[in-house]
């Protein structure tokens, strides 16, 4: 059996895949399954596992910013709030729970590393489970 995204990489934090278990996500069809996600980034990931981790960070961070906006909250007036800003009023204000909260920044910090970390590695399927936890996020997040 293949190590986890959570075990595997060196630059992935060990409690993610378990904090991201505990957490409350849209059920049913409201969420994509792995499949869709995959196909989504499958190419993508073919040719770059970081580009994913980049690609899925920008949907979820999209998805954070207008959830802030459709609820009015103060952020939403700021042109370019950061992503511990988002998250952190995202959290303040219960959208999201405190494991939520902790995948989100643990799914920024990754993203952070992807993006600025030259020896950052990560596999494919390792990038398409990051894809896969970006997205429930950011769907439950357009639930709310």
């Amino acid at each position: 059996m293949k190590p986890s995204l959570a075990k595997k990489s060196r630059n992935y934090d060990t409690s993610l895949k378990k904090k991201f278990l505990r957490s409350p996500l849209v059920p049913g069809p409201a969420v994509e399954s792995p499949r869709a996600v995959a196909e989504k980034f499958q190419k993508l990931a073919d040719l770059s596992p970081r580009s994913v981790v980049l690609e899925a960070w920008r949907d979820l961070e999209s998805s954070a910013i207008e959830t802030a906006q459709r609820k009015e909250f103060d952020i939403a007036r700021i042109p370019h709030p950061s992503p511990v800003t988002i998250g952190r009023t995202l959290a303040e204000a219960g959208v999201i729970d405190e494991n939520q909260f902790e995948v989100f920044n643990m799914l920024r910090s990754m993203r952070n590393k992807a993006a600025h970390v030259d020896d950052f590695a990560l596999d494919k399927d390792d990038a398409l489970e990051y894809a896969d936890m970006a997205n429930k996020i950011a769907l439950f997040l357009k639930s709310t």
